[in-house]
């Protein structure tokens, strides 16, 4: 009933009338479509690749504040578990096993820092 016009400058209606003829011509060329198709799909796996650049630092100064607060609460709450470890052990007689429980703890707390090295060595070998 009503048509609805379109304004357009002639450089615009020369731009529309080429892509109206490159669509044309890849709708008649099998092959072209899926180069264009292949090409265009790369193109915008790419484009999402390079448009995310993130800032991460702020994540890496809050990530070793967490860690540093855990290190601290596992060296205090090693330390106080060992003793009460040891005051038990020691006030049932038994004195064979303090090696063991102080080396367990020893082994318990160093986790908390040999982890983190070895996940920066990681880190810098793939790097």
């Amino acid at each position: 009933m009503f048509k609805k016009e379109e304004v357009m400058t002639v450089e615009e209606f020369l731009q529309m009338e080429k892509v109206k003829e490159i669509e044309t011509y890849l709708s008649k060329n099998k092959n072209m479509e899926k180069v264009f198709v292949f090409m265009l799909g790369s193109l915008m796996y790419c484009q999402n690749v390079m448009a995310c650049n993130a800032d991460l630092s702020k994540v890496n100064k809050a990530g070793n504040v967490i860690l540093n607060i855990v290190q601290t609460f596992g060296y205090w709450a090693c330390i106080v578990l060992c003793i009460i470890d040891l005051l038990k052990h020691l006030f049932d007689g038994n004195t064979k096993n303090i090696g063991k429980i102080v080396s367990g703890y020893v082994v318990a707390f160093s986790a908390f820092y040999f982890i983190p090295w070895i996940f920066d060595i990681i880190k810098s070998i793939f790097k």
